[in-house]
């Protein structure tokens, strides 16, 4: 049991080291070609975003989960799934290939047509080092994902950033998005020293793939309709709109999936190890959600009130409009590791059929959210994202509180009082920063707000603060 305890604890840190600084790194990167390229730029990206992503998804085809959920594979098996995904990876990528010249017409840009050509070589090139990941990740060995994260961010930004400089517009962005997945795949075959057999056992292919096939359904369901927003507004407004739309969504999902991916990808493989263990699980399950709220929520709400000042001390007057669009997202994504965690319970227990049930039933509010609002602008859209939100964290946890034996009441009297303190600390930090009226105060808004939070629950609930302290101990 404790060396469970130690796998977690080693789990948790080295793949938060990975996440927060890749992410920190990312983040500079973002901030400065944000400055140099404005929003048309990444309004053009984004209006391509769908098509990667969904084609990523297929390559992927929930084979990588299903390795992790295993455990222990053989050479023939790695091999079977490497081969797998190459060969897919290069069908779509013909597919995208021949494609391209329509996707720009539905849009009406005609350069999408040769940036998505050369943006689509993502997929063979990611494809390749899908093996490695899952390899490293069942051996929980985060460190070298750390080294390889940051390596790759910190080269292709260097790039990028000249790029820009010297007038590439656009293309900066392509070729960030190359080198770094170029760097990434070479750096994944050079630290595993794994390569794949000549040999596809079909066998064992066929038995993964009943697992596989409903666990890429629901993420192709869910890669889709994330990115479904930048697709319909690509299609009704201007790539400007598209690009303020893009930034925020992205600065808002930036600290939500860094802290999702470090927190699912450890509780996947440790939960897997204490499954059968009913109770265990639910304490273990119950502690996380606890642990995330505290951690996520002060710092999403603060970001929230203060987006405007940030937005424009950090990227300038041209990006306003997004910090518009973050303000309302930051309310969205609060909630968004809270949903990641329940999911991965379905995964753990191999209930692929339940996953993609309750992904079916959000996409449909997802659609009816989206016909409801788009009529009305994108900070309408942006308001039936929060309210989709709220109601698929009750969705998500239907299932999974049925198999560990928990109720959503529980839930709710565990992030409750997080989210009402972390609302009060902001709020108190916007009154003193209204107080002295200073643009350089709001910047420091969200740090004076978290400083209170803590401050307020060092008195109140020491227990969590030190739960967490020995988590990361």
């Amino acid at each position: 049991m404790e060396k469970n305890s130690d796998k977690l604890r080693t789990g948790v840190r080295w793949s938060a080291i990975e996440r927060i600084i890749t992410q920190i790194a990312q983040l500079g990167i973002l901030l400065i070609l944000s400055r140099i390229l404005g929003p048309k730029a990444y309004g053009l990206i984004g209006m391509l975003t769908i098509f990667i992503a969904i084609s990523q998804t297929l390559v992927d085809s929930g084979f990588s989960s299903a390795l992790i959920r295993r455990n222990k594979n053989s050479q023939k098996q790695y091999s079977t799934i490497f081969w797998f995904n190459l060969i897919v990876s290069l069908l779509i990528y013909a597919v995208i290939f021949f494609m391209s010249p329509h996707i720009s017409a539905f849009y009406r840009e005609k350069e999408l047509s040769d940036i998505l050509r050369v943006l689509s070589l993502l997929v063979i090139i990611n494809a390749l080092s899908i093996v490695h990941r899952a390899r490293l990740t069942i051996m929980m060995d985060f460190k070298t994902q750390t080294k390889i994260s940051l390596i790759a961010v910190l080269g292709s930004g260097v790039v990028s950033v000249i790029l820009a400089k010297n007038g590439w517009g656009v293309w900066a962005l392509v070729v960030n998005n190359l080198v770094f997945a170029t760097i990434s795949t070479f750096l994944y075959f050079w630290f595993c020293k794994w390569l794949p057999d000549f040999i596809f056992q079909l066998k064992f292919f066929k038995v993964t793939a009943a697992f596989s096939v409903k666990l890429m359904i629901a993420s192709l369901l869910n890669t889709f309709f994330d990115n479904i927003y930048q697709l319909v507004i690509g299609k009704v407004f201007y790539p400007t709109q598209v690009g303020y739309f893009t930034q925020a969504k992205n600065l808002t999902l930036l600290p939500a999936n860094t802290y999702s991916a470090i927190i699912q990808r450890v509780t996947y493989r440790y939960f897997s190890e204490i499954k059968n263990d009913r109770v265990r699980l639910r304490q273990k399950y119950e502690e996380v959600m606890r642990i995330s709220a505290f951690i996520f929520f002060p710092l999403t709400i603060s970001f929230s009130i203060f987006s405007n000042n940030i937005i424009v001390f950090l990227i300038g007057k041209a990006w306003e409009e997004a910090a518009k669009y973050i303000s309302i997202l930051s309310w969205c994504y609060v909630l968004y590791p809270i949903h990641a965690i329940s999911l991965n319970i379905l995964n753990v227990f191999g209930r692929s059929d339940l996953f993609l049930k309750v992904e079916i039933i959000k996409k449909i509010i997802i659609t009816v959210c989206l016909i409801t609002t788009y009529k009305y602008g994108i900070s309408a859209i942006c308001m039936g994202m929060v309210f989709y939100s709220l109601l698929a964290t009750y969705i998500n946890t239907i299932h999974t509180n049925r198999i560990i034996k928990t109720n959503f009441i529980a839930l709710i009297r565990i992030i409750s009082p997080i989210a009402f303190i972390s609302m009060l600390s902001a709020t108190i930090s916007f009154v003193i920063c209204k107080f002295f009226d200073n643009n350089i105060i709001y910047i420091f808004g969200i740090m004076i707000s978290l400083i209170i939070y803590y401050l307020i629950y060092y008195f109140v609930d020491r227990k969590i603060v030190l739960t967490i302290w020995k988590v990361n101990k």
